[in-house]
């Protein structure tokens, strides 16, 4: 699942945090930054699929995410995640490249944020976000993992180089 906000995170996860909280059962929730890049959503739709072009042509999207999907599958085994940092590496700096050559000088970056909430299931979450939807659909929706993972972005200044 992915949110725009780290607001919209927090109004999914706070109300289930709250009941736990209240009839004593643990909660546990790990945030992580994934992935920090410069933003380009100031960006022209030309440049960006210039560039988006330029990520996919040169091979350099295909390993990250394959990377990526192995780190979210085992989210506790740091070596997965230092592959992932190799691959945002070089994406970071093709970016830059980019940048440089098309005179376009980033003032903010993005950070991708991976919430990984342990015992929680979507099921739990729909729960606490429609319950009468869920007494009316829930018996026939399959359940997933019982650990959820919401990313969330978020946008700040980008640190001098």
């Amino acid at each position: 699942m992915l949110t725009l906000t780290r607001d919209i995170t927090m109004e999914l996860v706070d109300p289930i945090q709250t009941e736990w909280e209240r009839i004593g059962r643990p909660f546990s929730w790990v945030q992580r930054p994934v992935v920090t890049l410069p933003s380009i959503r100031e960006l022209a739709p030309g440049d960006f699929s210039t560039l988006w072009n330029q990520l996919l042509d040169s091979g350099t999207m295909q390993p990250y995410w394959l990377a990526l999907a192995e780190a979210i599958d085992d989210p506790e085994t740091q070596t997965k995640w230092d592959v992932v940092s190799q691959h945002v590496q070089l994406i970071r700096s093709r970016i830059f490249e980019f940048c440089l050559q098309s005179n376009i000088h980033p003032r903010e970056q993005a950070v991708l944020v991976m919430n990984l909430v342990h015992d929680i299931s979507h099921h739990d979450l729909w729960k606490g976000l429609d319950k009468t939807g869920f007494e009316h659909l829930a018996e026939q929706t399959p359940t997933v993992s019982q650990t959820t993972t919401i990313f969330h972005l978020e946008w700040g200044k980008r640190d001098p180089v």
